[in-house]
């Protein structure tokens, strides 16, 4: 806003139209990156985010009740937990004092709007410095081993490309050494799983200008591979 008020001082107090016209071509030198990049924001807030198509395709292509893995609860599809897996939390809830009752309220709120038919058994990975059950989202928590998700009867793993734990880049390796994608939901143009250009971000909505115009949608990249 200040330099609105500084740029239209300058073109008032301008003598000459080349002065005013030059002034003009400034002031729109500085503004068209931003409104460009605006813009493109907009675009992809608007467009459906990645977590969403693949939660859509899970619910088309994956019977209920199958046991999915996922690598994070927030860059991951929003998938519904089986009621069972939401009655267990209720062991968590009464070893942790803080906001107990709340929690409690909100467990049965979501046991009491789930419906069979959507939703599965959902596994998450362990994570690097994740504490088990700290959230009440993050529970079941399984091993980072291709063995124990076989073990749990895990048929399914999502990764994404945001989540930095080693253990769980390593099992990512390992399932793409071994078995091919199921699906792939990139947010990218060119449809490939990469690393974001943008290190800082973590929330799948950059304001890098690479990261942000190399996309075609918000969201992480995810890949859904079949283990059994």
């Amino acid at each position: 806003i200040g330099m609105a008020f500084l740029m239209f001082e300058l073109y008032e107090k301008a003598k000459t139209n080349a002065l005013k016209i030059a002034i003009i071509a400034v002031s729109l030198a500085l503004v068209m990156p931003t409104t460009a990049k605006s813009i493109k924001a907009d675009t992809l807030f608007t467009s459906k985010d990645t977590r969403i198509e693949a939660k859509e395709w899970i619910e088309k292509n994956i019977q209920p009740d199958i046991r999915i893995a996922l690598a994070h609860t927030f860059f991951s599809p929003p998938l519904e937990q089986a009621t069972g897996q939401l009655k267990e939390k209720e062991r968590i809830i009464s070893t942790q004092p803080e906001l107990k009752n709340l929690k409690s309220r909100k467990l049965a709120l979501l046991i009491k709007g789930r419906k069979p038919s959507n939703t599965y058994h959902v596994y998450y990975l362990r994570g690097d410095n994740e504490a088990p059950g700290q959230f009440l989202n993050f529970w079941p928590v399984i091993e980072n081993s291709m063995d124990d998700l076989k073990k749990n009867d895990v048929s399914y793993i999502v990764f994404n490309n945001m989540d930095p734990s080693e253990a769980v880049k390593g099992l990512h390796d390992e399932a793409g050494n071994v078995f091919k994608p199921a699906a792939l939901f990139s947010p990218y143009k060119d449809n490939k799983f990469r690393l974001p250009y943008d290190t800082t971000e973590l929330t799948c909505m950059p304001a890098g200008t690479k990261e942000l115009f190399s996309r075609r949608a918000a969201g992480p990249c995810l890949v859904i591979y079949k283990i059994k």
